[in-house]
């Protein structure tokens, strides 16, 4: 004999919200901003690659050194190289993360990148 709880469309309904839940919990995860924790030459001409190290890098759309766009190449979440541009400045190096639903991030290092002529 099969037994048939009066509970069984709620039972249903209750274990359906658990499930979406779970799975909109796992899409909707905070983005954990970027951070620089070394640049690696700290100077060099105009054309040198300068990694820069760090956590949370792998979103990067941008690079600044001395507040001049710089071409470069995530490596890894925790590595970036970077080309001095032509017209580069000395300055500290930015980066500009977006992590799509949300909003940009900013890291700055710590030092500054010093350009030699």
């Amino acid at each position: 004999m099969i037994m048939r709880s009066k509970y069984r469309g709620v039972l249903g309904a209750a274990v359906l919200m658990a499930m979406v839940l779970t799975l909109a919990g796992s899409a909707l995860a905070v983005p954990v901003k970027p951070s620089i924790t070394s640049i690696t030459p700290t100077s060099g001409k105009v054309g040198a690659k300068v990694t820069i190290t760090g956590k949370n890098l792998t979103g990067t759309e941008a690079v600044h050194i001395g507040g001049i766009t710089a071409a470069f190449k995530v490596g890894s979440a925790t590595k970036i190289t970077a080309t001095v541009p032509k017209k580069g400045k000395t300055g500290k190096i930015t980066l500009t993360t977006l992590i799509p639903p949300g909003p940009a991030y900013y890291a700055t290092s710590a030092k500054s990148f010093t350009i030699t002529r």
